[in-house]
């Protein structure tokens, strides 16, 4: 592509337009990019997360202070739940997932559901 042209100053002039070009396209965005969905994330993000709404309005409801985050197990259910989207599922994953889940619900060995 860069020896298109007779005369190599035009190559190099060429080539500076067309990397300055598709630098400048490149941060152009269509009106269908916004419309991405949270599955259609490229990374799971915690706090834009149905999955974070849903355990704020849990754990509100299941206690009397109504301040969110309150949970001192909350940062590791994040995190649990963050590596499982973004690192898949594997048994560490699955595992950190069922400690923080188990901790944030405060479910006990003995305990049966």
């Amino acid at each position: 592509m860069a020896d298109r042209c007779p005369l190599k100053q035009q190559n190099y002039d060429y080539i500076l337009y067309v990397l300055t070009a598709l630098y400048h396209e490149a941060w152009k965005k269509e009106t269908w990019e916004q419309e991405k969905s949270e599955a259609d994330m490229e990374f799971y993000d915690w706090a834009r997360s149905v999955s974070r709404q849903n355990i704020l309005s849990y754990l509100s409801l299941s206690s009397n202070d109504t301040t969110n985050d309150t949970s001192p197990h909350l940062p590791d259910y994040e995190q649990a739940v963050s590596e499982l989207f973004n690192q898949g599922e594997d048994d560490y994953t699955l595992f950190k997932y069922k400690e923080s889940t188990k901790k944030l619900f405060e479910i006990h060995e003995d305990q049966t559901l």
